[in-house]
């Protein structure tokens, strides 16, 4: 049966990407864009799925997530976020001079709400996977729209893990701190999510890791819309105590005990379970 079920799926998702419409527009800071858009069912409800760090709406977790959401009759928007590469269509790599930002990735999610909302939609879902995740929530923290009525954090990792952890992550951060306090923006090169070595402007790197676990939980405690939170028992950028201190805020957080950090194989069909749910239900 599942066997079944997996094999719709797969010749779904196959079917909507090939007449997913490839959207392009232009930034307000003259960079151009681009997006996936499935136009669904009039009534239901639109929703923003926005990728990993680094990563493209081709990356597997975003891409299947799509295509199974488009299936079900929902509107979809899957932008690539620029990074500061015009019409980019390939991941960046760690080593790559980085020139964006969390403030630049978050102004990309407001112009795609506003696309949005300019072709009709008012009950958009914004959903992110990862990084993704977390600009979400600092998205609805900052520059949040009243069309965006729920937020879905897939994988939102606790910040103290991956490359930085523990006293090498406060160590760094006072670092760069005090580089900032002092005014340099030059060029460094440090650790970074899953980068050993990331390069990027003083202040674009503090962009990133200026976020600690306190506040992403004052960040979800102070959500105007409603928050959930998925995240995979396997996946080992959650540890349980992150798991216990999301539990202590107003999130609903679904644990689905068999997923990595990706959701991969059979537990893309449990991420779609939760997703269908959360859209069906009233904000």
């Amino acid at each position: 049966m599942r066997l079944r079920l997996a094999l719709l799926l797969v010749l779904s998702a196959l079917s909507q990407t090939i007449f997913a419409a490839v959207v392009q527009a232009t930034l307000p800071n003259g960079i151009a864009v681009t997006a996936d858009f499935r136009a669904g069912l009039a009534g239901k409800p639109t929703v923003i799925l926005i990728h990993g760090f680094l990563q493209t709406r081709e990356q597997a977790t975003v891409a299947t997530l799509s295509g199974s959401l488009a299936d079900e009759g929902y509107t979809v928007l899957t932008p690539t976020l620029s990074l500061g590469v015009p019409n980019r269509d390939h991941s960046l790599s760690c080593d790559a001079i980085h020139n964006h930002s969390m403030d630049t990735d978050v102004a990309e999610i407001r112009f795609w709400v506003d696309w949005l909302k300019k072709r009709g939609s008012r009950q958009i879902t914004l959903a992110g996977h990862s990084v993704g995740a977390l600009q979400a929530l600092i998205y609805a923290g900052t520059s949040w729209d009243p069309a965006v009525n729920q937020l879905e954090l897939i994988s939102l990792s606790d910040p103290s893990s991956g490359m930085l952890s523990g006293a090498r992550r406060d160590k760094i951060r006072q670092e760069v701190a005090q580089r900032l306090k002092a005014g340099e923006t030059g060029i460094q090169t440090l650790p970074m999510s899953f980068c050993t070595r990331y390069t990027a402007s003083t202040p674009a790197y503090w962009s990133y890791i200026r976020w600690t676990r306190d506040d992403l939980i004052k960040r979800i405690q102070t959500s105007p819309i409603k928050v959930s939170i998925i995240l995979g028992g396997k996946d080992n950028l959650v540890n349980a105590s992150w798991i216990r201190q999301l539990k202590t805020t107003k999130a609903h957080v679904y644990v689905e005990k068999d997923a990595n950090h990706f959701f991969e194989g059979s537990s893309e069909f449990d991420l779609l379970d939760v997703t269908n749910t959360l859209l069906q239900t009233k904000p």
